[in-house]
């Protein structure tokens, strides 16, 4: 005869595992890579808690006709990238990972003309 572990057994046993919130490292990352690639903009953690904190991404003067601003979630264990311009929100996509997604964001930043300023073309 043999022995089948109880679905309670089995219930108990599993555990749900989370994805971090955003965090100081993500966020060192962000300023690090937006040095590389536009110097004059900077990035801040937003939330009310931390487990809906956002990483904001603005111009140096926060003015729409400067550029867009974007804002990092995340989404499961990927990151999420929407732009937000004149009070339009745009998604741009879901990203596996961050150097993934700051492409994205500097895809964006050379591709607008307003943008461009202070843009690099090459990601370090």
């Amino acid at each position: 005869m043999s022995s089948k572990p109880s679905d309670s057994v089995l219930s108990q046993s599993i555990s749900i595992i989370h994805a971090p919130p955003l965090g100081l490292a993500d966020l060192r990352f962000v300023r690090d890579a937006l040095g590389d690639m536009a110097p004059d903009w900077c990035a801040e953690l937003e939330g009310i808690c931390a487990d809906v904190a956002t990483i904001v991404i603005v111009p140096e003067d926060g003015d729409d006709a400067s550029g867009p601003s974007f804002v990092i979630s995340r989404e499961g264990f990927s990151y999420r990238l929407d732009q937000v311009r004149w009070d339009q929100v745009r998604d741009i996509g879901v990203f596996a990972t961050l150097p993934d997604l700051m492409t994205a964001v500097q895809q964006q930043m050379v591709t607008d003309p307003a943008a461009q300023h202070g843009a690099s073309l090459t990601l370090h």
